[in-house]
């Protein structure tokens, strides 16, 4: 290619609006930068500390959390990243066999008694200075005030802490030194040490639950009695566990990754088939669980111990790299001794261990460790164990042995704005004081060491004084009394006295801080299934996906969210503080992120998201009632009635269009135009769905070719990506006018998922954990699309004759010198729909969002209508129905004539029957409504429900499929209500697929094979006639020739122009055509009336506009401009016979009425309305007759 010809091709793809509002758009999407001189040092002083032996640990958490902020704003490839991420362990939990003591316990310090799980004692040489221990409780331990926690943390966060106790920890009562768990954080409170023990308790028995891999609903196994005297929201808390367990073993059988599982349903209840599957899933699903739960403990309750809030950033700094390097972990006495929160008790927490006492004795205070021992030992021969249908926390079962969300939700609502108890000396309730001098005697029998051996062990220095130790005078003064030398204190005293350190976190000890963090750093990174986590993806996408950070939810990083949100849908908003932020309370949650907005403002950097506008502070309110119709004719009833039943997404698609976008049977009655003006303008003539269903014709072809794949003689292809292929073509070329898959543009993949990000974030269908990460992306869609949309119907809407010069002589020395067909004034598919939608004058940003909006809402429907189709007719239980789809779609083809207009309309009517019945048939998800009045649904069998305003309706047919005949009945299929463009163009993609040669369904999600016919080679396929082979001396004098002409044409028009424009100012002289005749149909509106025909029109140039009624003799109209009457259309008389289709000559000629008007430069408002003569008798309203519309066509001259 010559030089000049490379430069014509660069200034042309310099004038690519596309392109360039695509990539703009991509390089501003989230772009990392890089550190700044104060984060490099951050940096660098973080990484100093590796070599350094002295552990300060105060000033190795504060330089950890400089340098996680700093990490946090650099691209996740930076060398900075990586180099942190590989000695962040070695400065944060130094390698133990630095450190004698511990390392020689890891590996050799013989176990406590001969039991596989006995406790270690990692340190040898016990305290010997014992005081009495109900004296080091009350001098020491019980608090004479109430101290709210300084960081704000709600009583929810300890009430987590404890599931992670009761993982680590659980003595016998008749051999302390036996450990009853396995010391991993592997949910044992839920599934108990091993398969047996949730086999006999907790999954499902009867034959035909089995083969879902469920545990009973609502059950764990924790037998109880620890969980009397903690906080009922640590029951609540295995509760959700329990949920999330069986949520995430469906989604696994709905995966199916790998094809391993088939429909419990198929196979023999009593099979052994199905036992294992039942195995297989449940292992999975439980290995997922557990990975949720550590995930929330590395990240949630590890940001705490850092010093971060939980509205900081999840740690930039992956505490659990490198795991080559990590260590076995032995359940260690003196680290069990870290696991109590006894300080930090709640008030209300205070009060139901007061109750719970009360069991023991009538006065709580008056109770003995020996009485409560004696309580534990015998608890399992008094409470109820069957953990099915036992109550929990004063809560009682109801349907399904399963618990009331709202009540359950209301318990973990308390705790999360109940704030928690500073975590300090002399700060724990009376009540409570039994617990902590339990802990003690159970230290002593433990033989434990004492405080300062314990920091010497972990590599810390001993404290010299009691001063040093506790910061406080008068605290100090008092262990001095009891234990005579700092070198005496114990360590259970000693952990709860010392003082605390700053930061936003937890505020622990300094020894207790970091002994909890190199205590569950370890305990993850020597677990067996932790390494094997990282290999999670191999069995199932979807839990893999649940265990990355997504920095992007809404609550920064945190885990836990996930699980409150997924469990109890109906209980929190999305963007509840109760539900993103549950470790702080909502005051607290409030300052922290006015904070953060505050300080990103203030560096100039982008917007917090979420911002402080976008979360609720406000308790949850209670959900309305929910009904819950399973009922066809029910279903049918709310969902044709928009009014009384409104479609909860109005404020969501608010959100996607700045307030403007309209979604056709879903919005506000206030779009009712918008939606009649998109109709209408779609489907503005008969031709119309003729070129909609040919275009999704050869739209499925050219899908099939590209996703298609060689397999033997045949070619698979997932069935589902062509379909989504096809939906975004038609929503991108035929309605918003983009153009996919060129250089710099979006490809159909990147299309389609933008349309499902929107629709998602629209109709509920993504999980509320992730709303705000599926909101920003679709927030981000729509704001591209809609630019794009804007963009084409500026191009829409433009005068061809104002292509400037440049333009001109740009195009035409792209057709001489690069071979290319000249293509000005070449109009894209979606020309005519957009000039027929901006004929309504509206603005074009609420155009864009009403376009956007019907291009979200058909193209998901297409996509997902003709997948359902597909899928109910591949599976293998629909042979016979294949077969009979198989010879309908290749009966046109293989009829051996033409077939006639009515034996075509037969063909589709019998398709369309086909996809209706595959529509009735699945098992589709739930559809929420809210009732806006009070009224009362009737069902099939006659019996009605009453609803009352504000009452949330779930559509749920899926409920009622095994009632429902399978028989499919293409001739009478059920009348579910489509609208007329799927009922028109999802046939016709049948058609094609269900034509291709011996189509069959394959194994995998959505696949099905063919065998691909033979294409003819052509052997002048790439061939162009016109330029090629022309010599390029010849394209030269071509070129020169064409410059020459246009400069001395440039030159005579600037030299006549002004002398011809004066003569035109009356008259319209010499018209030359710039828009041709175009079809626009008028429907009833929301009165019956014909809505006007607006068009609003801005250039320089005067113009002649002509109107013309075609079809049947039987309209005329009145024009005006700017509000002033210009023209009425021609008399006639009226005969409905004589007619003349859509050529407009033809109309004119036979005496149609017509009108023709001159229209000034500048900004001009047309309006064409009916004015008759067809009206009904004695009225003057339009009689519609049989068609329902009225059509007329219209062109544009220049003068």
């Amino acid at each position: 290619m010559s030089l000049l010809a490379r430069l014509l091709r660069r200034t042309l793809a310099s004038k690519d609006d596309e392109a360039e509002i695509v990539l703009a758009a991509s390089s501003t999407a989230g772009k990392k930068k890089d550190p700044t001189d104060t984060d490099r040092k951050k940096i660098n002083d973080f990484l100093k500390l590796a070599s350094v032996n002295d552990i300060d640990i105060k000033a190795r958490l504060a330089a950890y959390r400089d340098c996680n902020a700093a990490i946090a704003e650099l691209p996740p490839d930076a060398g900075e990243r990586a180099e942190v991420l590989n000695k962040c362990i070695i400065i944060v939990c130094p390698p133990r066999n630095r450190f004698p003591p511990i390392a020689r316990a890891r590996a050799v310090v013989p176990s406590l008694s001969n039991d596989l799980n006995a406790f270690h004692r990692v340190v040898e040489g016990p305290a010997t200075v014992l005081p009495d221990l109900e004296q080091v409780f009350e001098e020491l331990f019980e608090g004479k005030d109430t101290v709210k926690h300084p960081s704000g943390l709600s009583a929810l966060t300890f009430a987590f802490a404890n599931l992670i106790a009761m993982c680590r920890s659980y003595p016998k009562y008749d051999d302390i030194t036996v450990n009853q768990t396995s010391g991993l954080l592997d949910l044992y409170p839920l599934y108990g040490a091993n398969d047996e023990d949730a086999r006999d308790t907790i999954r499902v028995v009867e034959p035909d639950e089995i083969g879902w891999g469920l545990l009973q609903p609502d059950a764990f196994f924790e037998a109880g009695e620890r969980l009397e005297f903690l906080s009922p929201a640590t029951s609540v808390l295995l509760i959700l566990f329990n949920r999330n367990h069986n949520s995430i073993a469906r989604k696994l059988l709905k995966e199916n990754q790998g094809n391993r599982w088939v429909d419990p349903t198929t196979l023999d209840e009593e099979s052994d088939e199905r036992q294992l599957q039942d195995d297989e899933i449940f292992g999975l699903a439980k290995r997922v669980n557990c990975a949720v739960f550590r995930k929330i403990v590395t990240t949630d309750f590890l940001k705490g111990l850092l010093g971060l809030s939980p509205l900081d950033d999840a740690p930039s700094i992956d505490l659990l790299t490198n795991l080559e390097d990590s260590s076995s972990h032995v359940n260690s006495v003196e680290f069990s001794l870290l696991y109590s929160w006894l300080a930090t008790l709640s008030e209300h927490e205070v009060d139901v261990v007061k109750e719970a006492l009360s069991q023991i004795d009538e006065d709580p205070e008056d109770v003995t460790t020996e009485e409560l021992s004696d309580w534990y030992s015998e608890y399992a021969n008094v409470a109820d164990m069957d953990r099915s249908t036992r109550p929990c926390v004063g809560l009682v079962r109801g349907d399904g042995n399963k618990f009331n969300d709202n009540e359950l939700a209301a318990v973990v609502q308390k705790a999360t704005e109940a704030s928690a108890h500073a975590f300090r000396a002399r700060g724990t309730a009376e009540l409570v004081g039994l617990f902590e001098i339990s802990a003690m005697e159970r230290a002593r029998k433990y033989e434990v060491c004492t405080f300062n051996k314990f920091r010497e062990a972990l590599g810390l220095p001993p404290y010299k004084s009691f001063e040093e130790w506790s910061g406080n005078a008068e605290v100090a003064k008092i262990a001095q009394a009891l234990y005579q030398k700092i070198e005496n204190l114990e360590l259970y005293p000693g952990l709860r006295g010392e003082k605390t350190i700053d930061g936003k976190g937890f505020r622990l000890g300094e020894t207790m801080t970091y002994a909890l963090i190199t205590d569950l750093v370890q305990v993850v990174r020597s677990d067996y299934s932790f390494k094997q986590d990282q290999k999670l993806e191999e069995e199932t996408k979807l839990g893999a996906e649940m265990i990355k950070t997504n920095t992007s939810n809404g609550s920064f990083g945190s885990s836990l969210p996930a699980v409150i949100l997924d469990n109890l849908p109906n209980n929190y908003d999305y963007n509840s503080s109760y539900g993103l932020f549950p470790f702080v309370t909502p005051e607290k949650a409030k300052e922290l992120l006015k904070e953060r907005a505050d300080q990103a403002a203030a560096e100039n950097k982008p917007p917090v998201v979420p911002s402080p506008e976008d979360v609720d502070f406000g308790k949850p309110k209670p959900p309305t009632n929910t009904h819950t119709i399973t009922d066809p004719k029910g279903a049918q009833q709310v969902l044709n009635d928009n009014k009384k039943f409104k479609n909860p997404l109005a404020d969501d698609l608010a959100k996607l269009t700045d307030g403007l976008g309209t979604l056709l049977g879903h919005d506000k009655d206030s779009h009712a135009d918008d939606g009649h003006n998109i109709i209408s303008s779609l489907l503005a003539d008969r031709t119309c769905m003729r070129r909609y269903t040919t275009f999704i014709e050869t739209a499925i072809k050219r899908y099939l070719k590209r996703y298609s794949k060689r397999a033997g003689k045949r070619h698979e292809v997932n069935y589902q990506d062509v379909a989504n292929g096809a939906a975004a073509a038609w929503a991108a070329e035929i309605l918003c006018g983009i153009t996919l898959d060129q250089k710099n543009k979006l490809t159909t993949e990147d299309f389609f998922q933008k349309l499902k990000d929107i629709n998602d974030t629209l109709f509920g269908t993504v999980a509320p954990q992730d709303k705000f990460t599926t909101l920003k992306r679709a927030k981000d869609a729509a704001q591209l699309i809609r630019n794009l949309i804007e963009k084409s119907l500026e191009h829409a809407t433009a005068d061809p004759c104002e292509e400037s010069f440049f333009d001109w002589l740009l195009h035409l020395l792209q057709e001489l010198l690069l071979d290319e067909e000249l293509h000005v004034h070449t109009n894209k598919p979606a020309h005519d729909f957009l000039v027929r939608v901006s004929a309504s004058g509206k603005d074009k940003k609420e155009l864009s969002a009403t376009v956007l909006g019907f291009a979200v809402f058909t193209g998901i429907t297409f996509a997902k209508t003709l997948g359902i189709a597909v899928s109910c007719y591949m599976a293998d239980a629909r042979a016979k129905e294949r077969d009979a789809l198989k010879t309908a779609s290749t009966k046109e083809r293989d009829a051996p004539k033409p077939l006639s207009t009515k034996e075509r309309e037969a063909l589709d009517r019998l398709l369309l029957g086909y996809v209706r019945e595959a529509e009735r048939l699945s098992q589709t998800g739930p559809t929420t409504r809210v009732a806006t009045e009070d009224t009362t649904i009737t069902l099939s069998t006659g019996e009605t429900v009453q609803i009352k305003k504000g009452d949330r309706i779930v559509i749920d047919l899926a409920e009622a499929q095994e009632n429902i005949d399978q028989t499919i009945n293409p001739n009478n299929p059920t009348k579910i209500s489509f609208l007329p463009l799927i009922e028109g163009t999802v046939p016709a993609a049948i058609k094609v697929i269900f034509g291709l040669k011996d189509v069959k369904p394959e194994k995998g999600n959505c696949m099905l094979s063919y065998l691909r016919e033979e294409e003819k080679k052509r052997r002048n396929s790439k061939m162009r006639i016109g330029r090629k082979g022309v010599p390029l001396i010849q394209r030269i004098f071509d070129v020169l020739y064409v410059i020459s002409f246009i400069y001395f044409l440039s030159w005579a028009w600037s030299a006549l122009g002004n002398a011809f424009d004066h003569l035109n100012t009356v008259k319209c002289s010499n018209p030359t055509h710039i828009r041709p005749w175009e079809a626009y149909t008028m429907l009833p509106g929301p009165d019956n009336r014909t809505a006007p025909f607006i068009v609003t029109l801005d250039n320089p140039k005067k113009r002649r506009i002509s109107f013309v009624d075609i079809d049947e003799r039987d309209m005329r109209f009145k024009v005006s401009v700017n509000g002033k009457k210009k023209a009425l259309s021609s008399d006639f008389v009226l005969d409905r016979r004589i007619e003349c289709g859509d050529d407009a000559e033809q109309c004119l000629k036979k005496g149609f009425s017509q009108a023709s008007i001159i229209v000034s430069g500048g900004k001009q408002v047309v309006k064409v309305e009916w004015v008759g003569k067809d009206t009904l008798p004695g009225t003057n309203l339009i009689d519609w007759g049989v068609d329902k519309s009225r059509r007329f066509m219209w062109k544009q001259e220049a003068c």
